[in-house]
């Protein structure tokens, strides 16, 4: 399960020309009509590219919930000894495999989605918390030096939103969705 090169495996360049070999014809395809389901006119092949970013994701997600595990220690111990899966980098002389699960790493980490808890590790701006199909980070601020964490919109004392400041830095369609985020009671 590494990630190979894309042309590697699969027959991109192949036209729809028709060979004779011995008494029949040979008629190409092209791999999109390969990979393309049955009911809409393919052949139902698995796209082999994005079965393996899957099998690598699992992997990762792996790591990500078994960090006891032989193979989440070593990988940590060499690659990322002081960070979370989620933090870390390729680094300056990584091997293949290292290479393989920071690809699976990145697909996993587009449909991740933080919870909130009291706010103080997740960043407004950069993690995904928002619970929606897409986007699931803020659009925009709308005002200048906006807040940086989710706990600076969480009044400690009631665990209830910064309703003003909310609609203050944030479009309303991102308002409504903070504000259905239910917060946790406690401390």
């Amino acid at each position: 399960m590494l990630q190979t090169s894309v042309g590697f495996m699969q027959p991109h360049q192949l036209s729809n020309q028709t060979i004779l070999v011995g008494q029949r014809k040979v008629s190409w395809v092209s791999w999109e009509v390969m990979t393309r389901p049955k009911h809409l006119g393919g052949l139902g092949f698995r796209d082999i590219e994005i079965f393996n970013l899957c099998l690598l994701a699992r992997q990762s997600w792996r790591i990500l919930q078994n960090p006891a595990s032989l193979s989440a220690c070593l990988l940590k111990a060499i690659y990322f000894p002081n960070t979370s899966i989620l933090e870390a980098e390729l680094g300056t002389h990584p091997s293949q495999i290292w290479r393989s699960v920071l690809a699976g790493r990145d697909v996993l980490t587009q449909g991740l989605i933080r919870r909130i808890g009291d706010g103080r590790t997740t960043k407004i701006w950069d993690d995904n918390w928002l619970p929606r199909d897409c986007n699931m980070k803020p659009i925009i601020s709308l005002k200048v030096n906006p807040p940086r964490l989710v706990s600076e919109l969480i009044d400690e004392t009631t665990a209830t939103w910064k309703e003003e400041l909310i609609r203050e830095f944030f479009l309303p369609m991102d308002v409504s969705t903070i504000l259905s985020i239910p917060l946790c009671t406690r401390r």
